[in-house]
């Protein structure tokens, strides 16, 4: 069975991208392994994004943290800013795009979702 990890955010450092930078928290590759579940910090530069595209088998979330942008997917470009949530189900094709002068600052989930399992027990200490 797999071990918990505890970490801080601060200690994974941040991979270059064409369109800015992405540090993985939990995944395929920096701060660990998991296999149905991805989460990544990411900053989009000022007046970059990257092209349209889709991911065949996961649904994706982004919550912006701060910045603005948009979000294209079907024609319609929705602003983005802080507290902005993005849903975007696997298989859509979207681009997202950095404006202003400061990034884009994004928290990426991407989740490979199987048949549910059965609820936690309730209870634990506070």
């Amino acid at each position: 069975m797999a071990e918990k990890r505890v970490f801080l955010e601060a200690d994974i450092p941040f991979t270059p991208v064409a369109w800015g930078q992405t540090k993985v928290l939990v995944g395929t590759t920096a701060g660990g392994g998991a296999d149905k579940l991805y989460v990544a910090i990411t900053e989009y530069l000022p007046g970059l994004g990257h092209a349209m595209h889709s991911h065949a088998e996961d649904d994706e979330i982004m919550v912006i943290v701060s910045g603005k942008g948009y979000t294209l997917s079907d024609g319609v470009r929705q602003d983005l800013g802080p507290g902005s949530v993005v849903h975007i189900p696997a298989g859509c094709p979207h681009e997202n795009v950095s404006l202003g002068d400061a990034p884009l600052r994004a928290i990426i989930i991407k989740a490979k979702l199987g048949p549910p399992g059965p609820e936690p027990p309730q209870g634990g200490s506070r």
